[in-house]
């Protein structure tokens, strides 16, 4: 599960991982750039889901991605709580450090905040250098 997916810059290779693939955004325009890049690429295993909440799923999930994805919700604990659904999460977003891309310092949510957020998981990973202006999170729902 791809929460945030856009055009599918994580999905697609995630799609050679998984056997299937769903990729959720709240934007039918980006969907329809997606379908129209899977079709070109001939990937057949990556479902869109258009979707302004969490959608309601009758199936298992083994991850779920969150990609820069979560400072741009406007209470992405509902989002979070939804995602105890799945084995595993996997978080990626902006450090809160001035003078680096992406959006403005107040808008990112830190590791530490992040974290506090995350009941219902444990955490197995907290990365803060592997990437310059990121930080990863890897957490296993409780639930499993």
């Amino acid at each position: 599960m791809d929460v945030g997916a856009g055009t599918g810059y994580y999905s697609i290779p995630l799609s050679k991982i998984f056997k299937m693939v769903y990729a959720i955004d709240i934007s039918f325009k980006m969907a329809v750039k997606l379908r129209k890049k899977l079709e070109s690429l001939k990937i057949d295993n990556i479902g869109i889901i258009v979707a302004e909440k969490p959608p309601d799923l009758d199936f298992s999930i083994n991850l779920i991605l969150f990609a820069n994805v979560l400072h741009e919700m406007e209470k992405p604990e509902i989002y979070l709580s939804w995602a105890r659904r799945s084995e595993y999460i996997l978080i990626v977003e902006w450090k809160k450090i001035d003078k680096s891309p992406g959006p403005p310092v107040n808008e990112r949510i830190g590791e530490n905040e992040l974290v506090a957020m995350l009941d219902g998981f444990e955490i197995k990973e907290i990365n803060t250098e592997i990437l310059p202006f990121h930080y990863v999170i890897l957490a296993r729902s409780e639930n499993n």
